[in-house]
């Protein structure tokens, strides 16, 4: 069912449930008056056929006329008895045994006064002592015009609570409609969105209200959506650039070679060679499996504290191991004074490989020249900036340095596969820090490193 219909048929159930509560009380409040009102009239017509049989004696003639007068205004299938009180037992077991409930004799001589409501009769009695002498005085009628109005009410109270639940149903209706329709127009504007044009975004009117929400959260998720997308189409055409190379070497040296019977050396060296390619590639391949695990991780497979200093001097030894000839500095003059403001929360293996990657960029592009390497303590993070004197990063490409296999173009002739500072950017992020290059093109590049510390982080949490 669809949510116009169900919001319509919820405020129909609500309001019909409303205004039915509503009449019921109407009614049975109107019929209870009527019923008292009706009580009332028999209680003076009681009163009055008591001072006309009983107390005419002693009235006047101008009294009694007056009397007369309101007596003879009859009540609808109005019933009177006067009589003693031997005489009215007698009457109700006889000629009023159908009208009379059963206890109301004995409720008229216990309290003297009593009211019956049986069917369409209504009826009261009252007990008087005359001449020492105990009546019982009976007023029994139908109140036929009360009854006729209760009956005309309920009916319309019955059509006027039918014709308002039809309205109601028409109505809410038309503005669940009305309501939905902003929500319709979106769920179009959505379903014309594909993989040509992720460019498009739902249209926001109102930030605060609970559609503009829908909309910038649906928003956010295509931006999340159209970069994965981009970033893998840049990925996949990047990727068979670089797997290509290697590839098209090892198989243009492996034809090359069996076209004829060769040396022994020139086979050495086309072996050589491709062993070089199929090592390129292993490596680009090695590389490609390293980053794929982190880059759709959303959390660390484990944390511990660090020391961010102690982190560096391990990817220095490291990097001793591929670049014995490196000169990585450290500069040690800005260390913070509490040792407890250098401790991060993160994975040792995943930071290391960020920071080795992060050093063996900085030594390849500078031709091993001097790099640099600093603290400095900002707020509540810990920053550390790695500086070379190398090639540089041309202005036009300092957008796409973190996409993964794009190389700059003055990078071409260094060996590598475009894969570090995408690694390096994803681990920082999962480390709930930021990486920024601050690249000077012909003078070198910097890169800043900051990751909150660990007390923050535990404060936070």
């Amino acid at each position: 069912m669809k949510i116009r219909n169900r919001l319509s048929n919820f405020y129909t159930l609500v309001a019909g449930s409303l205004l039915m509560i509503i009449s019921i009380v109407i009614f049975f409040a109107s019929s209870s008056y009527r019923e008292n009102a009706f009580y009332q009239r028999l209680s003076e017509r009681v009163q009055v056929t008591e001072q006309l049989f009983l107390e005419k004696e002693s009235l006047s003639a101008e009294v009694y006329q007056s009397i007369r007068d309101k007596f003879l205004h009859f009540l609808p299938e109005e019933i009177e008895y006067v009589g003693t009180v031997e005489q009215f037992e007698k009457v109700a077991q006889d000629s009023l045994v159908d009208v009379l409930p059963s206890d109301f004799v004995a409720e008229v001589q216990e309290s003297g006064f009593a009211e019956f409501h049986k069917g369409t009769k209504q009826g009261a009695g009252r007990l008087y002592t005359h001449n020492n002498r105990r009546y019982a005085v009976v007023v029994i009628a139908s109140d036929q015009y009360g009854l006729a109005y209760i009956n005309r009410l309920r009916n319309l109270l019955v059509v006027g609570v039918g014709i308002a639940l039809l309205l109601i149903w028409v109505t809410s209706r038309a503005v669940a409609r009305q309501a939905l329709k902003p929500i319709a127009k979106k769920v179009r504007e959505a379903q014309m969105i594909g993989a040509s044009n992720l460019h498009l975004r739902l249209e926001v009117h109102n930030s605060k209200d609970e559609l503009g929400q829908l909309a910038i959260a649906f928003n956010d998720l295509l931006d999340r959506l159209e970069k994965a997308f981009n970033w893998q189409k840049n990925f996949v055409r990047n990727a068979s650039h670089e797997l290509r190379n290697p590839l098209a070497a090892i198989l243009g040296h492996s034809e090359l070679v069996l076209r004829k019977t060769r040396s022994k050396e020139d086979y050495v060296e086309a072996l050589q060679n491709i062993h070089r390619e199929a090592s390129r590639l292993n490596h680009l391949v090695n590389n490609i499996l390293q980053l794929m695990p982190v880059k759709d991780s959303d959390m660390l497979p484990s944390q511990e504290r660090l020391r961010l200093d102690e982190l560096l001097l391990e990817a220095q030894e490291t990097l001793r191991l591929t670049r014995p000839n490196n000169q990585v500095r450290v500069d040690w003059d800005n260390m913070p004074e509490d040792p407890n403001s250098m401790e991060i929360e993160g994975n040792a293996n995943l930071l290391q490989s960020a920071l080795v990657n992060l050093l063996d960029n900085a030594c390849k592009f500078s031709n091993n020249q001097p790099v640099e390497v600093a603290f400095q303590q900002v707020h509540n993070a810990i920053e550390l900036s790695i500086r070379d004197h190398g090639i540089g990063i041309p202005p036009e490409e300092r957008e796409k340095v973190f996409q993964p296999l794009h190389r700059a173009g003055n990078a071409r002739g260094y060996k590598g596969s475009g894969l570090g500072l995408a690694l390096a950017q994803r681990i920082v992020e999962l480390h709930h820090g930021a990486i920024e290059l601050d690249p000077r093109d012909e003078e070198g590049t910097r890169v800043n490193l900051k990751f909150p510390v660990a007390a923050q982080q535990l404060m936070e949490v």
